[in-house]
């Protein structure tokens, strides 16, 4: 959890400032994930309810900033550090120059490369069970 709350405590201009966007699409595998859900209603009735389902290895959401430079935040589910891969589409994030992509994450902020003023395709590994913006500054 600090790990976590490390990182939103560096993103904050786009995490609780800024504006909601459509996320990218990621390219990431799917995988078993059993899911119980306790609460006073289900121990109630007949006790802890589980269910089995399929679910996205990663997720993903993305901010605009006031400033104008757009953040995708990456969250992990599983137990190993994973790769994940998207897509990221200057021009449908009004980003239409290009610019420099900057990594979040508990350590801190650091460079990582840079995006086209077209789509420009991110990979990058996501540490296990752990949470990582990537900032995407124009200019």
């Amino acid at each position: 959890m600090m790990r976590l709350a490390k990182v939103r405590s560096r993103a904050l201009d786009w995490l609780l400032y800024g504006t909601f966007l459509r996320p990218p699409e990621l390219d990431v595998s799917e995988v078993d994930v059993r899911l119980s859900r306790v609460s006073i209603y289900a121990a109630q009735r007949s006790g802890p309810q589980v269910s089995d389902g399929r679910y996205p290895a990663a997720i993903a959401g993305a901010w605009r900033a006031k400033g104008g430079s757009v953040a995708v935040a990456l969250a992990s589910i599983l137990e190993e550090p994973s790769s994940v891969g998207f897509t990221f589409d200057a021009a449908a994030y009004g980003l239409a120059r290009g610019g420099k992509i900057y990594r979040i994450d508990e350590n801190g902020r650091t460079e990582m490369g840079t995006f086209g003023a077209g789509s420009t395709p991110v990979t990058l590994d996501l540490p296990a069970g752990g949470a990582v913006v990537l900032e995407f500054r124009e200019g």
